[in-house]
């Protein structure tokens, strides 16, 4: 449980970033800004985030490793306890 917990809860963030920006609004504060410069922002939240592919592909990037650590404390626990049967 203690080290499940901490990944558990780093998922929880990434889960929240990844929704405030998939479910968010273009905006842009000036009518002459740039395309680079519009910002997504989040109609419940408010919460901006740059309106760039790469931000959704950086989250999902760590989603995965989450997933990845997540994948190996579980393993790690299974291998251990067939271990500790295997011993008896």
């Amino acid at each position: 449980r203690e080290a499940l917990l901490p990944v558990i809860e780093r998922a929880a963030e990434l889960l929240a970033k990844r929704h405030a920006v998939v479910h968010a609004m273009w905006v842009n504060d000036a009518p002459d800004q740039s395309v680079a410069e519009w910002e997504l922002l989040h109609y419940k939240t408010y919460l901006r985030n740059p309106a760039d592919p790469n931000t959704l592909d950086g989250i999902a990037s760590q989603l995965m490793e989450t997933r990845n650590h997540l994948v190996h404390i579980l393993t790690a626990q299974i291998n251990n306890q067939a271990s500790s049967l295997e011993r008896q």
